[in-house]
């Protein structure tokens, strides 16, 4: 599963995001943990995209 594109990097981490992302809304508390806060940056990095993967 190793990437060769950004556009495969950000869904890497979309599925990672769906996986070990925060269990609520992207707002609360669990979003703000370091790894919600990593995998967020790659996302905006690799998709282009503002915010967090999309749940």
């Amino acid at each position: 599963m190793t990437p060769t594109s950004m556009e495969g990097i950000a869904a890497l981490i979309h599925v990672l995001w769906s996986l070990e992302g925060p269990k609520l809304a992207p707002v609360n508390v669990e979003a703000n943990h370091p790894n919600c806060k990593l995998m967020g940056a790659i996302w905006r990095y690799a998709s282009g995209q503002n915010g967090l993967p999309p749940r």
